[in-house]
Order: structure tokens, then C-alpha cells, then sequence
């Protein structure tokens, strides 16, 4: 009886949040195509991942292939077997192929890629604004749909956006949102099963959200140990449930004979060992609650011993779970490419970078949900939740940026509750204004663009860099020389970041693209840029069959020419000082210069 009235409690509140979440998505959708339609159209993509996902799905469309293969224009004589699963490709893949008869291929394509991120930015809204309504009531719930709109997570959510970054991100979105807040909440097993099934279908798509994964579980049990057991027996369910789909994902995933095939960036058998090892604990940790000699020890003591016993087999089996995918990737790569892409820098090292009020700090936007605290009752789901927030924000403080991103998640409810509480206490209407424009993350954002600004205006007269005039234009200026010269089927040697738009937009072979398991083609195209031994460059651009080599004003062309000698192949190429056996092709007014190899 208890369960039927609270599901009609929520129902109106939940349809409210529904119509709100479709009209504000529909608007914004209709505003942004309007101004964004025709760069669309021409593939416009501002992210090389974007490009990325492009010719994997417009392939599969192609080939037909379900079962990833090494891509045959991808560096075709070391390939790399993409660690990308199929399931961001299927609606791209769907969309495209139930309107081509009507709209044709290339327009097909274009509305798929801007449709896509659409619907899951919808699911990410809802998802925001039914935990939020479960956490303070309806009037924060819409709060927070419109704070969620208005910060950076609007970003990966943008027409074209299609790497993979916003499916995990409404996934992680419905996995916190479906988190129970009380005991009896805990004793919904349907739901543990839902979030077992979400889980599955996010490391189906990557990794990135198993921090934040085993973050929630880790509270959950907690809490159990705290609390109830009753959260343990749920987060049992959890662990049982993934674990039970994860093998059927691994199964969808990849030939059966690779089952026990070993993948650190990918759903594999490691990750079912892990849901396995957490499966363990709960049911090591239930006995314990119900034998008396167990319950002589503390519940901290208890919770260590079987965490050791459930997991340290998995860890001595896998040690990479823990050390990380890149920690033996070569110093080369790292020095040369991946210590410099900004969402795998730490924030304290983009702050020391560029300072405090830079528009990658995005610290700034949740200020409101870390002051939360001051109104939080003491003994609540939102003081634990305050707790996630702040463990969750050690990730992107030390580790990489990019992790910010699933702080924000939990940072709006909080901040939209926060933002509802003050203004319910304030009856001037100035007030409550100012209070609004405090707690929404687009005066943080205003902020950060326009104060930097205002105070270099004092120091040093800051100009527009190459890659910043060439913004407008997207990554079309690095294939518009391949594209003008009609060149087709060729392997092109080109810095890193070059590869994803030549790969997507034209029909060539490349090197090296901004993908990390692409080491060897990534290796030989720095190693051979930064050299100034010409001999060697010829004898391996000769025996790679490279047909063209090309350079230009890019992040990785300019990193390359800092870091190397003077006389480096890459610095001979931009200063027009090319060996005998290239001959310039044509070089763009963008800066980009086309060798033909003799």
C-alpha cells in the first residue's frame, strides 16, 4: 500500500518534470540547429572523436559488420582494433538508414548526427530533475533542469556531438537517479536490477564512468553498514545484475572465443570478475551481520577484512585495474600528445596554466552546491550525497578535468536545492533574483569568459592564435588541400591531430590520429616529424608507401616544432626548406601545406 501512494505522489510530479524537460530540450534544440544547420551539413565537427564515431557508423552502414575490425584507412599496416562498442552507433546507424530513402546519404547523415545527442540530452534532463524532485521537492526539480542547461554539460550535447561522451553521461545520470534514498526505497530490487542493467550498458560503452560506479556502491554499502542492511542486500542486486548483463554485453560485444580476451579500456572479463568481487562482499558482509562472534568487531574493521578478501584475488589477477590503461604508455606519446590534451590535464594544473578565473575551472560553477553544506539537514541522503560530491571532485582536482563533468551531475541537484531553500527564506523580489543568478552556472561562466579578458587588458595585448581564427571554420581547413586536389586513396603521413577529419572526410589512408591505442602509427609520425636525420625519414616514409606529407598551423604541428630542433623535418617543412624528394602541392591560406613524396 505504501509503495501504490507514493507512486501516485510522484506521478504528477513527474509528468510536470517530463513537459518542462521536452519543451526547454525542444527550444534549445530548435535555437541551436537554427544557427548551427549549415555547418551541419558540412560536417562542421569541432571534436576529432566526433569525427571518429562518424566513419565508424557511416562504415558499419557499408560494410555490415557488427564485430569491430581494424579500420582499413587507420594507419592499415600496424591497425588497432577500435576499443568503441557498437551501441552508440545503433541509433546514428538507424536514424540514417530509415530516412536515406527519402533524404538521401549525406543529409540522412547529417540528421542523425544532430538528433541523437538531442535525445539524450531529453534522458539526461529527466534524469536530473527526478532525482533532484526525490531529493527537495518539485520547484527544485525545475530549478535544476534549467541549471543543468545552462552549464558546460550542455556541451557534449550539441548537434555533431557523437563520440560517446554524452550516452555515458545520461547513463550515469539514470544509475545516480535511481540511487535509493531510504530504506524502504532499498528494498526495490526491481530498481537495483534497472541500475544493473544501466551499468552494463555503460561499460559496454567505456570506462570513464566506473570511478563514479564504484564510488555510488561504495556509499551504498556504507550506508548498509551505518544504517541497514538493507542497502547491502540492494547493492547485492546491483552487483548481481550488472554482473549478469556485462557477460551478456561481452558476449554481444565481441566473438565468443574472445570472451576471456583481457581489455583495460573496454568492457571485458576483469570488469565481470570486479561486479563478481562485489557481489562477494555483500554476501560476506550480510553473513557477518548475522553471526554474534562476527559483530564483535567493529563495522570499519569488518568492512576492511571483506573488502581485502572480495577483491585482492581480482587485483593480484589484474593489477592494470588499478595502476590505469596509460601507465605504461611511452614517454613519447605522452611528451609529445597526450600531457597536453586539456581534459587529461589535472584542474590544479589548468589553474596554474591559465589561472583561477579561466573558463576550464569549473569549480566556480558549483560554488552554490559546495556551500549547500550550511543548509543540509544533518542526518539526510543530500549530507551523503554533499559527501559524493566532494570525493567525486578529487578526480578532476588531481586527475584528469574530463571527470568534472560527473561531479556537475551531482553538484545540481544539491545546488538546485541550495538556490530553492534561499529563496523560499527571502520575500524581497530583487533578492530572490540576485539568489537565482548566484546559484545558476551561467553568471560562473560569464564570469570566467569576460574577466580574464578584462584583466590582460592591462597587462599584455593578447592576440588571436592560428587555431582560434580557424575556429569558425572547424577541422575543415585540414582536409580542404586533399579535398581541392582531388586526392584519393593515398596514405597520408600528417601530425597527430590531422588524422580523425582525414580519416572521416575523405577517402585516404593515414598514420597517425589522436586515438590512444594507435601507439605505433602515433610513434613513427612524431619520431619522424621531430627528426633531423633525413636519410631515416625517407628510407621509413618510402618504406610506409606514404604517398603525401602533410603539415600545417595546428596544436600538434606547433607542439612538435616547439619541442624539436630547429632543423627538425617538420620546421623544414613549414619554412619551405622540404627535401629533393617531396614537392609542395599546394599550400592553404590557412597555413596548411600539402608534399607530394617523389
Amino acid at each position: 500500500m505504501e509503495e501504490r501512494r507514493q507512486q501516485q505522489i510522484h506521478s504528477k510530479p513527474i509528468i510536470k518534470i517530463g513537459i518542462l524537460t521536452l519543451i526547454l530540450s525542444s527550444c534549445l534544440f530548435a535555437l541551436i540547429i537554427s544557427r548551427n544547420w549549415e555547418q551541419i551539413q558540412m560536417l562542421q565537427l569541432s571534436d576529432n572523436d566526433d569525427y571518429m564515431r562518424y566513419h565508424q557508423f557511416t562504415s558499419w552502414i557499408q560494410e555490415g559488420y557488427w564485430y569491430l575490425r581494424p579500420i582499413e584507412n587507420f594507419n592499415p599496416e600496424d591497425g588497432e582494433l577500435i576499443h568503441w562498442s557498437r551501441l552508440p552507433d545503433i541509433p546514428l546507424a538507424a536514424i540514417t538508414v530509415i530516412t536515406n530513402p527519402w533524404l538521401g546519404p549525406q543529409m540522412s547523415e547529417s540528421l542523425a548526427i544532430t538528433i541523437v545527442p538531442f535525445f539524450y540530452l531529453i534522458a539526461l534532463l529527466l534524469a536530473i530533475g527526478f532525482f533532484t524532485y526525490r531529493l527537495g521537492g518539485i520547484e527544485a526539480a525545475k530549478i535544476a533542469i534549467f541549471m543543468a542547461v545552462s552549464s558546460p554539460l550542455i556541451i557534449k550535447f550539441l548537434p555533431g556531438s557523437i563520440d560517446h561522451h554524452n550516452i555515458q553521461l545520461s547513463l550515469l545520470a539514470w544509475i545516480i537517479a535511481l540511487v535509493p534514498l531510504n530504506r524502504a526505497q532499498s528494498r526495490q530490487l526491481i530498481t537495483g536490477w534497472g541500475q544493473g542493467l544501466l551499468i552494463a550498458l555503460s561499460f559496454w560503452v567505456g570506462m570513464e564512468n566506473l570511478p563514479i560506479i564504484a564510488l555510488m556502491l561504495f556509499v551504498i554499502t556504507v550506508v548498509g553498514y551505518m544504517y541497514s542492511i538493507r542497502f547491502i542486500e540492494y547493492a547485492k542486486h546491483v552487483c548481481l545484475s550488472a554482473a549478469f548483463f556485462v557477460t551478456l554485453c561481452i558476449i554481444i560485444n565481441r566473438p565468443i572465443n574472445e570472451f576471456f580476451s583481457i581489455r583495460y579500456d573496454a568492457i571485458s572479463f576483469p570488469y565481470l570478475l570486479t561486479l563478481g568481487a562485489g557481489y562477494l562482499f555483500c554476501k560476506l558482509s550480510l553473513i557477518s551481520f548475522h553471526f554474534r562472534s562476527l559483530r564483535l568487531f567493529a563495522p570499519s574493521t569488518r568492512y576492511l577484512i571483506i573488502t581485502i578478501i572480495s577483491l585482492l584475488p581480482v587485483l593480484l589477477l589484474f593489477p592494470t585495474l588499478i595502476l590505469g590503461v596509460y601507465h605504461n604508455y611511452p614517454e613519447l606519446l605522452k611528451d609529445y600528445w597526450l600531457s597536453h590534451v586539456i581534459e587529461a590535464k589535472s584542474l590544479i594544473h589548468v589553474i596554474a596554466e591559465d589561472g583561477f578565473f579561466n573558463e576550464r575551472n569549473y569549480l566556480l560553477l558549483i560554488v552554490p552546491a559546495l556551500l549547500s553544506i550550511r543548509i543540509l539537514p544533518k542526518k539526510n541522503s543530500k549530507r551523503i550525497l554533499y559527501v559524493v560530491l566532494i570525493i567525486s571532485l578529487l578526480l578532476p582536482i588531481f586527475w584528469q578535468l574530463r571527470t568534472i563533468f560527473a561531479s556537475i551531475l551531482i553538484a545540481i541537484p544539491l545546488q538546485a536545492i541550495f538556490c530553492d531553500k534561499l529563496m523560499h527564506r527571502c520575500s524581497n523580489p530583487m533578492l530572490r533574483i540576485l539568489i537565482l543568478l548566484f546559484c545558476f552556472p551561467i553568471t560562473a561562466i560569464l564570469i570566467t569568459k569576460t574577466l580574464p579578458n578584462y584583466i590582460n587588458s592591462f597587462s599584455v595585448k593578447t592576440l588571436q592564435t592560428p587555431e582560434q581564427k580557424k575556429s569558425d571554420n572547424g577541422n575543415l581547413y585540414k582536409v580542404e588541400v586533399l579535398i581541392n586536389n582531388q586526392i584519393e586513396n593515398s596514405l597520408i603521413l600528417a601530425p597527430i591531430e590531422f588524422g580523425a577529419p582525414v580519416l572521416a572526410l575523405t577517402n585516404n589512408k593515414i598514420i597517425s590520429a589522436p586515438y590512444h591505442r594507435n601507439i605505433k602509427g602515433n610513434s613513427i609520425a612524431i619520431e619522424l616529424f621531430s627528426s633531423t636525420d633525413l636519410k631515416f625519414i625517407k628510407n621509413i616514409i618510402q618504406n610506409k608507401g606514404v604517398d603525401f606529407v602533410m603539415v600545417g598551423e595546428d596544436g600538434s604541428s606547433n607542439l612538435i616544432s616547439q619541442k624539436s630542433n630547429e632543423h627538425s623535418f617538420l620546421n623544414q617543412l613549414m619554412n619551405n626548406k622540404a627535401p629533393h624528394w617531396l614537392s609542395l602541392v599546394e599550400e592553404t591560406p590557412n597555413g596548411v601545406k600539402l608534399y607530394r613524396v617523389n
